[in-house]
């Protein structure tokens, strides 16, 4: 029994291994390109503004959740791919990790994932960074850690304010059914 529980853990260590290096891949490809996406040359311009100028009125109607990304991340580096980059990695590392929380089974899921909000988070980057905290608020609330799911809903929305949707799921899970 030992010898079968044995191999059943190394053949899941192998497929957890598989899966954030496939992350790993995604963050790569997805970190390096350009041009590709209907905002990529907006956000790098967004960055660049923001580099010159933290106070740039013209991201007044942005959500001040990736104008403060952007804000942080000029502190070290001047190079626009840097935000591509980083808004990237963010949304395959969170990704993966709430797959890895909820899935039954990961290779499937993570086809879910990468080729439906990975893939639309090239043109959606913010969106794409909110629906994945959502993600990781909703891995909170079906734990019943409330304080910790509210803090990413809230954090959510300072990345894109559709994430206030999320609202009312709160008084949904707290419901005994």
């Amino acid at each position: 029994i030992k010898r079968i529980q044995n191999c059943i853990y190394g053949f899941f260590n192998r497929i957890f291994s598989f899966i954030w290096f496939l992350a790993l891949i995604f963050i790569i490809f997805g970190g390096i390109r350009y041009g590709i996406g209907d905002d990529y040359f907006g956000y790098r311009m967004m960055f660049e503004d923001l580099c010159v100028d933290w106070n740039d009125p013209a991201r007044a109607g942005t959500e001040q959740g990736f104008v403060w990304l952007n804000r942080l991340l000029s502190l070290y580096t001047h190079n626009a791919d840097w935000i591509i980059f980083v808004t990237n990695a963010i949304i395959s590392i969170v990704g993966v990790f709430c797959i890895g929380k909820f899935s039954k089974f990961a290779p499937i899921s993570l086809f879910i994932f990468f080729t439906t909000l990975y893939y639309q988070s090239f043109n959606l980057v913010r969106q794409g960074m909110a629906a994945t905290m959502i993600f990781l608020a909703f891995v909170y609330l079906r734990e019943r850690h409330w304080i910790r799911g509210l803090f990413w809903t809230v954090l959510a929305f300072y990345f894109h304010k559709t994430s206030l949707i999320m609202l009312p799921l709160f008084f949904i899970m707290s419901i005994k059914y």
